[in-house]
């Protein structure tokens, strides 16, 4: 007997919500999906059972339920329950890392952005994490094999600081430039602590 009656009052708890959102679709002329029928049962079990607020489904509603169904009630396009999963959805969402450009100006050091120019045009990547600790290592690697000339340096491209994940193309460029050109790339990333994502571009302006 306890049971029928249970199941009567709850029969009645759900047509006071189909009740009461029929009611507002006929107020705002808008279509009111699930959420929003489940948001006016919690909202109205709130107010006959005392406090012990239930979903459309039968389960206790949570304080989250009874705050996000109250302002799904005040805000119907938008039903708290809609709020409630699109919230945790969103936390679910992975962080994205924030690429930061650099830049190597050809105007002040022509031959660097030219060499980077090239190396991305033949395939090598420009985008990698600053990793300080194993640029001696990367470079080591990338210079060995390509003899040293007097007056030039071995320009890498991109240069060993940014580990890419692949070799760097290597070629001799006037020491000033390869040097300028480092010491313009140590500013950038003066700020930036090992890990950061960086993609290294060439500046090059048409005459």
């Amino acid at each position: 007997m306890l049971l029928t009656e249970a199941k009567s009052q709850w029969e009645a708890v759900k047509r006071n919500a189909t009740t009461f959102a029929n009611n507002a679709e006929q107020a705002l002329g808008k279509a009111l999906s699930y959420t929003d029928v489940n948001d006016a049962a919690v909202v109205t079990t709130m107010l006959t059972r005392g406090g012990n607020a239930v979903n459309l489904d039968g389960t206790n509603a949570t304080t989250t339920d009874k705050v996000l169904a109250t302002g799904g009630a005040l805000v119907p396009l938008v039903g708290g329950s809609t709020l409630k999963k699109l919230g945790e959805n969103i936390s679910e969402i992975p962080a994205v890392k924030q690429i930061i450009d650099i830049f190597i100006d050809g105007n002040k050091h022509p031959e660097s952005a030219k060499h980077l120019s090239e190396a991305i045009q033949n395939g090598a990547s420009n985008e990698g994490v600053i990793d300080r600790a194993g640029a001696s290592a990367r470079r080591r690697e990338n210079l060995s094999g390509t003899n040293t000339q007097r007056g030039m340096d071995r320009d890498e491209a991109p240069p060993a600081v940014i580990n890419t994940g692949s070799a760097s193309s290597v070629r001799h460029i006037p020491s000033s430039d390869n040097r300028g050109a480092g010491a313009s790339i140590g500013q950038q990333i003066r700020q930036l602590p090992d890990g950061t994502r960086v993609r290294i571009l060439p500046k090059i302006e048409n005459p």
